[in-house]
Formats: C-alpha cells, sequence, structure tokens
C-alpha cells in the first residue's frame, strides 16, 4: 500500500507592494492636460474633469501605499506613519484642484483649448453620423458648452436636419431603408408615458421648434403610442410607421421632417442621401 504523501503547507499569502505615485506638482499636472489633449480634442470642462480624475487616482494610489506602509512597519516592530501624512496628502490634493482654474486658462491663451472650436467640430461629426439639432445641442450641453456658443455653432455649420434624418432612417433600417412588411424593431431609449391619439398634436409637430418644450411632450407622445405597439406580435404597416415616427421623435426631428423621411421611396432617399441639393 502506497504512502500517502504528506500535503504542503499552505503559501503564504502575497502581499503587493504599492508603491507611492510621483509627486503631484503643477507642472505635472500641466503635462497630464497636454497628455490628453493630444489624443483627444476637448472642451474646458471635459478637460478639467480628466485633471479632476487624475488628481483623485494620484490621492487613492498614496493613501493605498501610504496604508501599506503602516503595516509594513508594524509588523517590523517599527513606528506607524504618523496621521498627518494623510492629512498632507490630502493637502496636496486641494492645491491641485485649485491649480485646474490656472491650467485652463493657459491653454486657452495658447489656443490649445477652444469650445466655440470645439462645438463646431463637433456639430459637424454629430450631423453626419444621423444626429438631430436637438441631439446635438443636447450633447455639446453634457460637454459644458453654453447654450449660446451651441447655437452658433450649429448656424455656423449649417447643419441638413434632412441628411441627418436620412442617414438616422438609414442606419435603424426605416422606411425607404427597411424591409417592407417587416416589424421595426425600436431599440432607442424609452421616453415619457404620455398619451398620443395622433391628431391632435399633428399641428404641434408640424410646426415643431428643437427649443421648445412642446416638442417634448410631442416627442413622448409618439413615443408612447409607438411603445405600445412593440406588444404585439405582428404590426400592420400603419403601426409600423407610428413606431418609426416615434423612435425619429425621440431622436429630436420633428414630425413634418420625419414623415416626409418615411413617406420617400428607396431611391428617393438614396438620391436625397447622395446629394441633399437635388431635393
Amino acid at each position: 500500500m502506497s504512502v500517502p504523501s504528506p500535503k504542503r503547507p499552505a503559501r503564504a499569502a502575497r502581499q503587493t507592494h504599492r508603491s507611492a505615485p510621483p509627486p503631484l506638482t503643477t507642472d505635472a499636472l500641466r503635462q497630464a492636460g497636454l497628455a490628453y489633449l493630444a489624443k483627444r480634442d476637448a472642451s474646458a470642462r471635459s478637460l478639467r474633469q480628466a485633471l479632476e480624475r487624475r488628481i483623485t487616482r494620484w490621492l487613492d494610489q498614496t493613501l493605498r501605499a501610504t496604508a501599506q506602509g503602516d503595516n509594513d512597519r508594524g509588523n517590523d516592530g517599527s513606528t506607524a506613519t504618523p496621521p498627518s501624512a494623510e492629512a498632507a496628502a490630502q493637502s496636496t490634493a486641494q492645491r491641485a484642484r485649485h491649480a485646474i482654474d490656472e491650467i485652463i486658462e493657459s491653454f486657452r491663451v495658447r489656443g490649445l483649448i477652444n469650445d466655440a472650436r470645439f462645438a463646431e467640430r463637433n456639430v459637424s461629426r454629430l450631423a453626419a453620423s444621423g444626429r438631430s439639432k436637438r441631439a446635438i445641442a443636447a450633447r455639446l450641453a453634457a460637454k459644458g458648452i453654453d447654450e449660446g456658443t451651441a447655437r452658433e455653432a450649429l448656424a455656423s455649420s449649417e447643419v441638413d436636419e434632412l441628411q441627418a434624418a436620412l442617414t438616422f432612417a438609414k442606419k435603424r433600417r426605416l422606411g425607404p431603408f427597411g424591409e417592407s412588411n417587416v416589424e421595426i424593431e425600436d431599440t432607442s431609449d424609452t421616453g415619457s408615458t404620455a398619451e398620443y391619439d395622433g391628431t391632435a398634436a399633428t399641428d404641434d409637430m408640424a410646426n415643431h421648434d428643437p427649443s421648445s418644450s412642446s416638442s417634448a411632450l410631442v416627442s413622448a407622445a409618439v413615443s408612447s403610442r409607438a411603445r405600445k405597439l412593440t406588444r404585439s406580435k405582428k404590426n400592420s404597416p400603419n403601426d409600423a410607421r407610428m413606431k418609426a415616427l416615434g423612435m425619429m421623435a425621440r431622436a429630436g426631428f420633428s414630425f413634418a421632417l420625419a414623415n416626409r423621411v418615411l413617406a420617400m421611396t428607396t431611391a428617393q432617399a438614396e438620391c436625397n442621401l447622395r446629394d441633399p441639393r437635388d431635393d
């Protein structure tokens, strides 16, 4: 009978030694900002958020390294790190946060960041990807672009809302870009649960203003009707059309424009998409 081999002693848990990050100075933070801008165009708010995240990571790494150092010294019988170490790290992080304004202003003076330029570039890119003016304005606002700058960018870029709507419809295979007698899958975000009777809001939708509050109610109304249609297994062509209208309304397109796009034949849509001047 074979003798069982003795059990091996359990391995001691490996300790990961975290080294403290480099000192967080104003110059180091400035270099981090330059590295960020070298990779992407950014608004002042985007850059501020990136630098704040950098400071937060530095503070977290410093406190973890300090805590591990305390444990190591305690195991060796040495005295623990004084509480002032954490206070010093917090103070350094606070000074770095105060330096962000100075860094951003220096970048603005040197032309490295320009919210107006950022807005213009993004308006063209977002419109080409099928975003409506309302969606573009909301995107710019999320990036910290003020309303006046966003309005000027939209005006100067001369966004073609028809082209954007056609691009949106083509990406989602709606209307002239979809298959006939096939249910349209609604993959857009859900909106309000307001009712829509299909007639009362028509005049308001025809006079759609991307910045008006009524347009949001119209979008929610069409969206509500479209969501109800998704519950049925098979929809009529009219039901599928209503679902498509709901998707385009939630994307920020007016009822009149969405109706125009969905009424096109495939040939008409492709022709307008290639050259909007032929419309």
